[in-house]
């Protein structure tokens, strides 16, 4: 197994990062939605269907940074695809 290098912990680090900062701003911004709701409308629910689309957006960002694909994997599609460009060539 080969040792992950400082730009790649780095990076990994920031998508967390943005993830964390994502779900904040979803939690905050669902909150208000869910109290102009109350105060505006409160004979009809329509706070869920915002929080729905972007819970969905939520959950496939963390998806990608939790599930991302194995080490060196990004890697050995480039070399990959430059080894098929210079047979071509």
């Amino acid at each position: 197994m080969q040792e992950p290098r400082y730009e790649d912990i780095r990076r990994h680090a920031g998508r967390k990062i943005g993830l964390y900062v994502h779900a904040l701003t979803f939690a905050v911004i669902t909150a208000g939605l869910c109290l102009i709701n109350l105060v505006v409308t409160p004979d009809r629910w329509w706070a869920q269907w915002p929080m729905f689309g972007w819970g969905i957006g939520l959950l496939f960002h963390a998806i990608g940074v939790f599930l991302n694909a194995p080490a060196g994997w990004k890697e050995r599609l480039i070399e990959k695809e430059v080894q098929r460009y210079r047979e071509r060539s």
